[in-house]
């Protein structure tokens, strides 16, 4: 490969990385498993899979479908992944009854609000919707993930 060639492939796979402070679960999945908070992201080309996503960040691979939580054979083009972040592997999850708020269940469960916020980072306590099925995180731990060009 010529100097050239390598300088393009580095300068489209820069662009190709979407920074998304604080942007929480904007890819398609619904990461229900564990609970994502996406910092950075990655458009999705023709041919790449997981595997190779995850190999050309140099992300542990069970880290990359932690963080965007769907099956790799429905990755297709176009579609936004997660690269970097942070993820909860929750260890105790609670089912919240309907009409509960925040509040209620941090005073139930005897949690602060920065330790419910760290584990349960997508939920918008001011537009809580407890119905059909909500479940809270209890206890767990925040898994940081971050990406390196290879």
């Amino acid at each position: 490969m010529s100097k050239l060639s390598i300088i393009i492939y580095s300068i489209i796979l820069f662009l190709s990385i979407i920074p998304s402070y604080e942007y929480v679960s904007w890819y398609k999945a619904k990461n229900l498993d564990y609970p994502t908070k996406c910092k950075v992201g990655y458009n999705v080309y023709k041919g790449d899979t997981c595997e190779s996503i995850a190999n050309k960040f140099s992300i542990e691979l069970i880290d990359f479908k932690r963080m965007n939580s769907f099956p790799c054979e429905d990755l297709a083009a176009s579609d936004k992944v997660c690269i970097g972040g942070s993820y909860v592997k929750c260890n105790k999850w609670k089912l919240v009854l309907a009409g509960t708020t925040c509040k209620d269940f941090m005073k139930k469960e005897k949690i602060t609000e920065i330790e419910f916020q760290r584990l349960n980072p997508r939920i918008n306590c001011k537009k809580l919707i407890t119905e059909p099925y909500l479940y809270f995180c209890l206890d767990g731990d925040v898994i940081d993930v971050t990406y390196h060009l290879k």
